[in-house]
């Protein structure tokens, strides 16, 4: 008993750790943003850290995910390089993407991050495919995709979802949902606010979940790990988004 609670105090102290820290790095990136230094445009995700936290300390080093253009906290929390990031911010050569894609496309293989897209949606079907690969060759690994609640607008969300169920694919999707796509609230922009139920029309087992508390996120991740054998896992992490 005494083992696993210094194994608990020590899980708490990381995850906590790495929260601040891609705060505080997102709170410099605001700072710096008005100097003119950083050279792409930048989308934050202060107030949903927790999210990209949780989730990826819950997976192996091997696993694979996709995110989306507010790709800091994701990168940062499946163990990117922060100089390598800000040197992308920067435009410099020496940039987790050659100084090429900015904020918005930040990629590193040797984390296994494939990649986050400007575009709206466009992860998703690119993680499926990744996902069926996988599958193919035999590996032991799973695929993460993240994605918002407005990107479950998208015709591509739910074709992903159709196909992932059907060829049974180890991928898990993740839905950060802060109830706006920029500034559109989802009451707005949908008849149906019941996303977990959209989802599980496809076949693929879903569950909403506050995205805020880590370690409850964190517990939910390592439940949904376990299924992804059988198939696609959904969750919903409600959240909420400080700044733009």
């Amino acid at each position: 008993m005494i083992e696993k609670k210094k194994y608990e105090e020590a899980l708490i102290q990381s995850l906590y750790h790495d929260i601040f820290r891609i705060r505080w790095v997102e709170e410099e990136i605001i700072r710096l943003y008005p100097s003119d230094v950083i050279k792409s445009p930048v989308h934050l995700s202060i107030g949903q850290e927790s999210i990209s936290v949780g989730v990826c300390n819950g997976l192996n080093k091997e696993d694979v995910v996709f995110g989306t253009y507010r790709g800091h906290a994701l990168y940062l929390a499946k163990g990117g390089s922060l100089n390598a990031m800000m040197a992308e911010l920067y435009g410099k050569l020496d940039g987790c993407s050659r100084g090429k894609g900015g904020s918005m496309h930040l990629v590193d293989p040797s984390v296994n991050m494939m990649g986050t897209s400007a575009v709206v949606a466009s992860s998703i079907s690119e993680a499926v495919g990744y996902a069926l690969g996988i599958k193919y060759r035999g590996d032991d690994r799973v695929v993460v995709c993240f994605f918002g609640d407005g990107a479950t607008d998208q015709g591509v969300f739910h074709e992903s979802l159709n196909f992932a169920a059907l060829k049974k694919l180890p991928i898990l999707f993740i839905c950060e949902n802060n109830n706006y796509a920029t500034y559109s609230h989802s009451n707005k922009r949908m008849a149906n606010l019941n996303i977990c139920e959209k989802v599980s029309s496809f076949g693929v087992k879903s569950k909403s979940v506050f995205g805020n508390d880590v370690i409850s996120l964190y517990d939910n991740i390592m439940n949904a790990y376990n299924n992804l054998i059988k198939g696609p896992v959904f969750l919903e992490a409600m959240t909420y988004r400080l700044s733009s």
